[in-house]
């Protein structure tokens, strides 16, 4: 903050600018009264000046750091299904500096988010076994003459192929 104090009746009175930081300035004057010039005597301005100025509070102003804009989001981290994504953003605009606040007072650098890619593949997998059926002595089977084939029909299956059918 910047503050000037004049005393607006007698001109500059102790007058000064200060500044916390970055750089300022004092002022002080005095009078010439002591003793007055008198009967022809010359006024102050032949042995000085009747103001002095100073530089003061030097040091740096802190700069508080700032947010750049987000990155864009990154891949999702699954290949398949449910996953998280983020995207990050940098403290370094303005970074901060001189003792200034970081950016964590202005949220988060990262940010994440659920993300979903294509559906994971299921493998299939056998049910519960049935109860088992009744005893069968004798099985029906059909055999193609062409090929050879001996299909069982309650099992929808080729078991087997015969390399030389003989009939009784």
């Amino acid at each position: 903050h910047v503050r000037l104090m004049v005393d607006m009746e007698s001109g500059l009175s102790g007058g000064y600018v200060q500044k916390t930081c970055g750089g300022g300035s004092q002022y002080r004057h005095r009078e010439c009264n002591n003793p007055l010039p008198k009967h022809g005597g010359s006024d102050c301005s032949k042995i000085g000046f009747p103001i002095e100025h100073n530089n003061c509070n030097i040091e740096q102003c802190p700069v508080d750091g700032g947010y750049s804009s987000w990155g864009e989001w990154g891949a999702c981290s699954k290949t398949c299904g449910s996953g998280q994504q983020s995207r990050n953003r940098s403290c370094d605009n303005p970074e901060p500096n001189h003792g200034g606040q970081n950016c964590t007072r202005l949220g988060a650098g990262i940010e994440k988010r659920d993300c979903k890619a294509k559906p994971c593949p299921i493998n299939g997998g056998y049910g519960e076994w049935s109860e088992w059926g009744y005893v069968q002595r004798h099985v029906v089977v059909v055999v193609n003459i062409v090929t050879g084939n001996v299909t069982i029909p309650f099992l929808n299956m080729v078991a087997v192929t015969v390399q030389k059918l003989v009939f009784p």
